[in-house]
């Protein structure tokens, strides 16, 4: 099987669980409220249709993977932190500014973009945690 073929098979799979797991809501509007893009047919990204197949079970997006990152990566995971983030909030960024779901699919442009959306946030928890104690 090839992996558009795999990809087509998870797609299907996907609207099936989801339609199981969730009648009467429209499955593009629930990949839209769980911050992917709307249309299954536009993702290509094998690890990207695991993870939402896994989200419409039910189970937590996983953060596996978060050893495989360069130090830049690493970085991001840090400023997610910092920011106040999760790890599907971030995943959610990285899809609707670049539609990709891992950062090392990203290019350096990308990777910069999102870096920087990023710091804005962290600063933005910074001055609000700061204002609360004064």
């Amino acid at each position: 099987m090839t992996a558009n073929e795999y990809a087509k098979k998870l797609r299907s799979s996907i609207v099936v669980t989801i339609k199981t797991n969730y009648p009467g809501h429209n499955h593009r509007e629930l990949l839209n409220d769980w911050g992917y893009q709307r249309r299954l047919s536009k993702i290509f990204d094998i690890d990207l249709l695991i993870e939402i197949k896994n989200v419409a079970n039910g189970l937590p997006v996983s953060n596996a993977n978060i050893g495989a990152l360069d130090a830049q990566g690493k970085y991001l995971i840090s400023l997610m932190h910092k920011a106040g983030w999760d790890i599907k909030r971030l995943r959610a960024l990285l899809i609707k500014t670049t539609g990709c779901a891992h950062w090392l699919k990203l290019t350096q442009q990308q990777q910069r973009q999102v870096i920087k959306i990023l710091k804005s946030y962290k600063e933005k928890n910074q001055s609000e945690a700061n204002y609360g104690t004064n």
